[in-house]
């Protein structure tokens, strides 16, 4: 018998709880999931911000996503580097999964380029190469681990496609 889980059987939104992270507030939002601002609630009133990715409700049933999301989490929590954010635990909860991963505190580099821009500025050059070279790094280890794991399910010779990039300065 083929496992099929029913429609979780609510919507998400600050306050609710997923086991032990409640969450504050939804910071992003892509074509399958949401990233909160969620706190650890801990004993002995222990609290910490922590980034929790929950698949999107009406997903939360689709067996295609929900082996995306988990092969995500699988290949994700292999990546250990600096520029990464550490995934801590994969959850469940009424058949929402969900990731909880480091929480790190800033603004995204859209948002940073949109303040650069109405300001009329340039972001300083060595600013934006540390940023580019953090990003390049982090990516590396992203990618080396996510190859990895690919090659790890014994892909056969006609699985894999190669596409050639050209890069044209100017």
């Amino acid at each position: 018998m083929e496992f099929a889980p029913s429609q979780p059987s609510h919507l998400l939104a600050p306050g609710h709880r997923l086991d032990r992270y409640e969450l504050l507030s939804p910071i992003a939002r892509g074509g399958m999931a949401t990233v909160w601002v969620a706190q650890l609630l801990g004993k002995h009133g222990f609290k910490r911000l922590f980034a929790v990715k929950t698949i999107l409700p009406e997903f939360s049933v689709d067996k295609r996503f929900r082996t995306m999301f988990l092969d995500e989490a699988r290949i994700a929590a292999r990546v250990s580097h600096p520029n990464v954010a550490q995934i801590i635990e994969l959850g469940e909860q009424e058949n929402l999964l969900y990731i909880v991963m480091e929480y790190v505190d800033g603004c995204s580099v859209s948002k940073l380029r949109r303040a650069v821009e109405t300001g009329r500025q340039r972001l300083p050059l060595p600013v934006a190469l540390r940023f580019v070279l953090d990003a390049c790094a982090g990516l590396h280890a992203a990618i080396q681990n996510a190859v990895r794991a690919f090659m790890d399910r014994a892909a056969q010779a006609d699985d894999i496609t190669l596409v050639v990039l050209e890069y044209r300065p100017g």
